[in-house]
């Protein structure tokens, strides 16, 4: 694990951390990792405790023996190592639901990913597996566009040339496109240079607006109706290096026209590959990548008639979006004298949610007086049970994939510090008389009814207050 840490890639992030931050900000980041490292050291066993069994896989593979569609596994190549190539086919071809299609368009200049790909094959001839390869390189975007032409699919998925699928993903992804999905998505982590070692597990929500639009959250795997992925203008070079969270929004503004549902699946489905040429171990080798997805966020606020200024946050591909204040649109703040602001300017950052119809309150950080975390949106276990994540945490770090430290939508947010539509306070009001009794659940209770009502709840880190620490005697663990 030391040598992990301590690697040439990891020491070259840590000095270009340095230089946007400042040796604060990259002392407390520092910390926060090494927490983690110890926090994931359990995470191997929990992979292979979930992995599929050699039973599991043949009942798979029955089940969806006539499922009515098939999904096109898009792979844009290009000179890629005969090691992880060979890994990223053996992925494909052991999937338990057996209807689908590889459609690889190499760029490469060399004949080195169509030798490797009929090593793989041998003999056999394998119709299921398509191959092109591209005059010239066009660049990822053009070349994933070659791959999608070539798809006879009823969806298609997005595989990276250098990474993996557990046997199991499409199946999976199959089983929500049965129960009407439009489009899937599923958790991920990173493995090593062998594949032999499994780390920085994403475990995602589900389907999560304003965490989509402050990073790519969803990312692979990524499985969606080919016609829509068509009427989306498939991918667009312009955004090259952030053309997925192109393509990504692009496709969820569809959905969302047709009223259409986005499904996650919350099992590890997709493995990314961490080498030194790519982006999961060295981000800052990619900055206009970064620039890109600023640009793609800007386009998509633009395209759902939105005004706001997009600036990079403090992490790498993690975004902060301002929102401007629309005439007309009132919030009712509600903060308790308890709570002092610790950032200028919250109030006027806070209002411009409201230029958006379907938010419905906005909640911010607030912190104790020993700068430890209180609230940064509060959820219910699988038990029922109402947690606070990040409860405790030193305010200076920002969570689990950062997340104490972006917009996000959350299911509830404290009363304490909280900001309604003017509309809904006048109908809510009354539930304030409650908050002497329990004030975590009436928190909960409150936002619920604004949720029912057909409201998102949003969580804004920028807006940060201290509060007393006798504010937290109702807490129950």
């Amino acid at each position: 694990m030391a040598q992990k840490r301590f690697s040439i890639q990891n020491i070259r992030r840590g000095l270009h951390y340095v230089k946007r931050n400042g040796w604060r900000e990259a002392f407390f980041k520092a910390k926060e990792r090494l927490i983690r490292d110890e926090q994931e050291q359990g995470y191997e066993d929990f992979f292979l405790r979930e992995y599929p069994s050699k039973e599991e896989l043949i009942r798979q593979r029955k089940e969806s023996a006539n499922w009515p569609f098939k999904i096109s596994i898009l792979v844009p190549a290009y000179e890629t190592p005969e090691c992880f190539l060979i890994e990223m086919l053996k992925s494909v071809d052991e999937q338990s639901f057996e209807n689908w299609e590889l459609c690889v368009a190499d760029a490469s200049q060399s004949d080195k990913v169509e030798r490797t790909l009929k090593r793989f094959l041998g003999k056999r001839k394998e119709k299921r597996i398509r191959f092109y390869p591209l005059k010239e390189n066009k660049g990822i975007s053009e070349n994933t566009n070659y791959a999608l032409k070539m798809a006879s699919g009823d969806y298609i998925s997005l595989l990276d040339h250098d990474d993996c699928l557990r046997p199991d993903a499409l199946y999976e992804v199959g089983r929500k496109i049965l129960q009407g999905a439009y489009a899937v998505y599923t958790d991920e982590d990173k493995i090593d240079t062998k594949g032999k070692r499994h780390f920085d597990y994403h475990k995602k929500p589900d389907l999560n607006l304003d965490l989509l639009r402050s990073n790519n959250y969803i990312c692979h795997l990524f499985t969606v109706n080919r016609q829509i992925a068509i009427d989306a203008g498939a991918f667009v070079s312009e955004y090259n290096g952030a053309q997925d969270y192109d393509f990504i929004l692009r496709c969820i503004e569809i959905i969302g026209e047709k009223g259409g549902k986005v499904e996650h699946v919350p099992k590890v489905l997709y493995h990314w590959r961490s080498h030194s040429l790519s982006t999961a171990e060295r981000p800052e080798s990619k900055m206009y990548a970064y620039e890109a997805g600023k640009k793609v966020l800007e386009a998509h606020l633009k395209r759902m008639g939105l005004h706001g200024k997009v600036s990079h946050g403090k992490h790498l591909g993690f975004y902060r979006i301002d929102y401007e204040e629309k005439e007309g649109e009132e919030g009712i703040f509600l903060v308790n004298p308890s709570c002092k602001p610790l950032s200028k300017g919250w109030e006027k950052e806070v209002k411009g949610y409201f230029s958006r119809p379907e938010v419905g309150a906005v909640g911010g950080k607030i912190c104790d007086e020993k700068n430890r975390i209180q609230c940064a949106g509060y959820e219910k276990d699988e038990n029922g049970k109402i947690q606070a994540p990040f409860r405790g945490m030193d305010r200076r770090f920002s969570g689990y994939l950062h997340r104490a430290a972006i917009q996000r939508d959350v299911e509830a947010v404290d009363m304490d510090c909280i900001i309604i539509r003017k509309e809904l306070w006048e109908k809510l009001k009354e539930s304030f008389q409650e908050r002497e009794k329990n004030h975590i659940e009436a928190s909960y209770a409150l936002c619920e009814k604004i949720r029912n009502a057909g409201y998102l709840i949003v969580y804004h880190p920028y807006a940060e207050f201290r509060r007393k620490e006798s504010w937290t005697k109702t807490w129950r663990k």
